[in-house]
């Protein structure tokens, strides 16, 4: 799901050339108010698009609206402030590039430990833990 048109092209096409383009559904849709029926999935997956979001505290609750019970949602974020060399070292790249990746395109560790983002996971009431990927942090919601 992605609200913008051109990156569900890109996705179809990339699906296309890999050849899983049968076994993948496209949206295009507000990630806020997804038109997905409640309780659909087990296992939620969004990357690198929580910067993105107006209203973090609607985003946690509708994906938690749309799991099943015991689902999760995993919510991968690039953390700028967080160290990079292993990552980097597995991806045989320059450290210094994820830096500037995680820069243009993610969030500090502190907005999930303080900041805004703490404050919408607890205005959404969902349960939920944080968890450090080196580069990477991730959410996980859970539905009980």
């Amino acid at each position: 799901m992605d609200i913008s048109r051109a990156m569900a092209r890109i996705t179809r096409k990339n699906m296309l050339k890999s050849g899983k383009y049968s076994s993948v559904y496209l949206i295009v849709a507000d990630a806020h108010k997804m038109p997905i029926r409640e309780g659909c999935f087990d296992l939620l997956v969004r990357t690198g698009t929580l910067h993105h979001i107006k209203r973090p505290d609607e985003l946690f609750k509708e994906c938690s609206r749309v799991l099943k019970k015991n689902g999760e949602a995993w919510i991968y974020e690039f953390s700028y402030d967080a160290d990079c060399k292993g990552f980097s070292k597995r991806l045989r790249r320059p450290s210094f590039l994820l830096k500037v990746l995680a820069a243009l395109h993610g969030l500090p560790r502190s907005t999930f430990e303080k900041g805004y983002i703490k404050e919408a996971l607890e205005k959404s009431h969902c349960k939920n833990s944080i968890n450090y990927e080196e580069v990477v942090t991730k959410p996980v919601l859970y539905k009980i």
